[in-house]
């Protein structure tokens, strides 16, 4: 399904930004969060985990995101919990409203709460773009859609390497043969009181600088942060 919309006309400034609020009582929220029974369990070894924050919580966040950014949009915030890597995604998808509407995610957005891990983490974009609003993950050594799980080939005969991802995704490492037809775009250091905002079509993962290269379950190490995506409505016809 093509897009109905030109993301680029709405001209959303993405970016690093100062966070506008005090985010130390969201980390004091954290203990909550991680006891909730309701949890979205993810991940290679299921390390990673989404919860919902409160609508109140909601409201405030996306007001404050939609301040930053001059725009309307409709947003959507989890606690995200990382106990390992987030792999190579896309988060441009179509999620359905009602009979006249679906709504197209457009913009997302980080915001660091506590990190445990060897490094402090970034997030990565690659050089790729995904611009029919259906999501886009690794898996199982392709990159497919997730709706009905085409297979997107972007490998090449001889990977590139790029000298940045490479530092990100050292040699020896779980993920490192994913990123060798890739070339690095930019980048997000995780540091509190700084949040990314991103382009949801733009292919991007999260660097993890463990103790162990390889993914274990039941990991000491973690990153957590508020993770919220942007959407606007769209005509289904």
């Amino acid at each position: 399904m093509e897009s109905k919309i030109d993301i680029d006309g709405l001209k959303i400034p993405y970016g690093n930004y100062d966070v506008p609020f005090d985010v130390n009582p969201f980390i004091d929220k954290i203990p909550g969060y991680r006891e909730q029974p309701n949890k979205k369990i993810s991940g290679l070894m299921d390390n990673n985990y989404f919860v919902d924050v409160s609508k109140e919580d909601k409201k405030f966040l996306g007001n404050e995101l939609n301040k930053i950014l001059n725009k309307k949009l409709d947003w959507n915030f989890e606690f995200f919990h990382s106990g390992e890597p987030v792999n190579l995604h896309t988060d441009y998808t179509t999620i359905p409203w009602d009979d006249e509407t679906i709504c197209h995610v457009v913009v997302g957005c980080i915001i660091p709460l506590k990190w445990n891990t060897a490094k402090t983490p970034y997030t990565i974009n690659y050089d790729k773009m995904s611009y029919i609003p259906r999501k886009m993950m690794f898996r199982k050594d392709d990159m497919i859609y997730l709706d009905n799980k085409e297979i997107f080939e972007y490998r090449q005969e001889f990977p590139m390497w790029d000298e940045r991802i490479m530092y990100h995704h050292p040699r020896g490492t779980e993920y490192f043969d994913t990123y060798g037809d890739l070339r690095w775009h930019s980048e997000f250091e995780w540091e509190r009181g700084r949040m990314i905002v991103f382009d949801t079509r733009r292919w991007h993962s999260s660097s993890w600088w463990s103790t162990s290269p390889d993914i274990i379950p039941n990991s000491p190490e973690f990153k957590e942060s508020l993770t919220g995506f942007g959407s606007i409505d769209v005509p289904r016809n």
